[in-house]
């Protein structure tokens, strides 16, 4: 499989196996995905955008498997992407970035990666629709 930046394997059939697991094993229990992202290499371009394609498809990914495990029964009520900003991480400090807006660290300017903007549409229109961009 894929890696992120930290060196883990990317598999979103795992989020949606463990949803359905744990609403079978607790049933009742509403279900809350509170922290789910990765770290990659994001860097803004010469243009200022950073084009975080590989978060795109992480996000996208857990996304239609969280979805799957709703189809298949279970009691899943939110989603949160991990993390809005880059941030210090406790055991990496600020070498690995999770934040779908980047921020520069010497000036503190935030700038909204490409996965934000489509993150915001997901939410719009309420729905992944086709394959990621």
């Amino acid at each position: 499989p894929p890696l992120t930046a930290m060196g883990w394997p990317i598999v979103p059939d795992g989020l949606g196996d463990l949803l359905v697991r744990l609403s079978r094993d607790y049933p009742g229990t509403p279900l809350v995905v509170t922290e789910n992202g990765a770290a990659f290499h994001d860097v803004p371009d010469a243009d200022g955008r950073v084009r975080d394609d590989a978060r795109i498809r992480y996000i996208d990914g857990h996304l239609r498997a969280a979805h799957a495990a709703l189809t298949a029964g279970a009691d899943l009520r939110g989603y949160l992407v991990w993390s809005l900003l880059d941030n210090f991480e406790w055991a990496e400090g600020y070498g690995k970035r999770f934040g779908i807006v980047y921020v520069d660290y010497a000036d503190q300017r935030r700038l909204p990666k490409d996965s934000a903007g489509w993150f915001r549409d997901v939410i719009a229109r309420n729905g992944l629709g086709g394959e990621p961009e």
